[in-house]
């Protein structure tokens, strides 16, 4: 079998990381930002420790979504759950929820997810499956559906 994760570290060389001007700036113009489902400890993680990222979202955190990598309780691809587990954070939603506080009150989850949550955001459930070009493409609609409001 695999191994088990224990232990997940993200760590720098000499230096904390540091966001290109441009990617600040092009923060800046958009209307929304969205933070695809992905593994939010190996993929987003990284993102966020760079500090002028972090601030900026947190700063603007009413403009950002993030899509849940959850379907009935499960993450329909990767080490996500034993990713977030071993840094001490339940591995579903309400572990989603605690990662992203921060930097955001929107979060688009999976129908078959809880739909009280007794956290203060924005939910709002779909059909966030995407197996097919066409599923991403309606799951995408509806998002810029749900904020172009």
């Amino acid at each position: 079998g695999k191994p088990a994760i224990q232990k997940v570290e993200i760590a720098s060389e000499t230096q904390p990381p540091r966001a290109a001007p441009e990617v600040i700036e092009e923060l800046k113009k958009a209307d929304l930002i969205i933070i695809g489902p992905s593994n939010p400890v190996s993929s987003i993680g990284p993102i966020l420790k760079v500090d002028e990222i972090y601030s900026f979202l947190k700063a603007v955190k009413h403009k950002v979504v993030v899509i849940s990598p959850f379907i009935k309780g499960t993450v329909f691809s990767g080490p996500a759950e034993k990713m977030m587990s071993s840094r001490g954070l339940t591995s579903d939603v309400y572990g989603l929820f605690e990662v992203y506080k921060e930097i955001s009150t929107n979060f688009i989850v999976d129908f078959s997810e809880p739909r009280e949550t007794g956290l203060d955001v924005n939910i709002y459930h779909t059909d966030t499956k995407m197996n097919t070009l066409e599923d991403k493409v309606r799951l995408a609609r509806e998002v810029m559906d749900i904020f172009s409001s």
